[in-house]
């Protein structure tokens, strides 16, 4: 145990000494986006908030997990890559917007989906073939790697349904 959590210890260590892309996720009031879309200031505000969604580096992983179920394609992508843009480049493209009706369908696929059911899917070589991001970590680290992604997967399941509940909307941002 004491090595598994060493392992992991390094793991995020090396996640968080590289510069890269990260994924933020913010759920919001759908009355709200008329404000986010005229104001830049407060769209910055908000997605920096420290209510929002942060899952580092871990969502080109997750991504990868989840559409390599057939069924969650569409969604998956829509989840990390679609919704309507909204506010300026934030440094990977501007932030997006996921309607209360997208988040409702998003939340739906991630109940459906199960830990065993993602780590099923992890296959490193295959990750670094199709240069999943980041690259160059998941042979590397393993099942290190595989842990790291799991527990961004359930605070992933946790926030998305807690939106859905409240009838909300999600900005996402990649930056």
């Amino acid at each position: 145990m004491k090595k598994l959590l060493f392992s992991l210890c390094l793991l995020l260590l090396s996640f968080s000494a590289q510069a890269g892309m990260t994924w933020t996720a913010v759920a919001v009031p759908y009355e709200q986006l008329p404000y986010l879309r005229g104001n830049e200031e407060l769209l910055t505000e908000t997605l920096n908030s420290e209510d929002g969604l942060h899952l580092d580096k871990a969502w080109g992983g997750l991504h990868y997990l989840l559409k390599a179920n057939p069924r969650n394609a569409t969604l998956a992508r829509l989840l990390f890559f679609g919704g309507e843009n909204i506010g300026p480049d934030q440094g990977a493209g501007p932030a997006r917007v996921l309607t209360p009706a997208q988040v409702r369908q998003i939340a739906a696929m991630l109940e459906r989906e199960t830990p065993a059911a993602l780590a099923a899917r992890y296959a490193p070589q295959a990750m670094e073939a199709e240069h999943v991001y980041p690259e160059g970590i998941w042979e590397q680290e393993g099942q290190g790697a595989l842990v790291y992604l799991l527990n961004f997967y359930e605070e992933l399941l946790v926030f998305v349904k807690q939106a859905d509940r409240k009838g909300q909307a999600m900005v996402v941002v990649l930056w």
